[in-house]
């Protein structure tokens, strides 16, 4: 291998471990879901208890519950579970969405560095002195 190859292989490298450790966070599990999936059923009971405060002349403006209509809330409190097995299901789909687009990000860098590479070589290449070819 040439110090060009090399220098591609070390920055290959490099921007194959900065991609995992910036989107590892992103990564999907199902203990993710599961928390999504508390925070919305606390967020809708909540809601729930609110128009039922309501109801009983008990007026509290500054709930985030004010912005949704009582109907809108009970529904989303009971699709909140169909919406939790659905995205169990789709767990496998997004992991492997993840990793695809995980590796996009890699290959893309990866060919920009590669031809940043190539670019530099070329203009190096170019402040050369010619040899004579007589």
């Amino acid at each position: 291998m040439n110090g060009w190859q090399r220098l591609w292989l070390v920055a290959s490298v490099v921007v194959v471990v900065a991609i995992g450790v910036l989107r590892y966070e992103q990564f999907p599990t199902q203990e993710k879901i599961a928390s999504e999936h508390r925070y919305n059923i606390t967020f809708w009971r909540g809601c729930k208890v609110y128009f039922q405060e309501m109801d009983a002349g008990k007026f509290k403006r500054d709930s985030p519950c004010s912005s949704y209509k009582r109907q809108h809330a009970e529904q989303s409190l009971e699709n909140e579970l169909e919406a939790y097995k659905y995205k169990l299901g789709l767990l496998p789909e997004r992991r492997f969405q993840w990793v695809a687009t995980s590796l996009g990000y890699w290959l893309g860098v990866n060919l920009a560095a590669l031809l940043g590479i190539l670019v530099v070589r070329w203009v190096i290449q170019g402040f050369r002195s010619k040899k004579s070819s007589s």
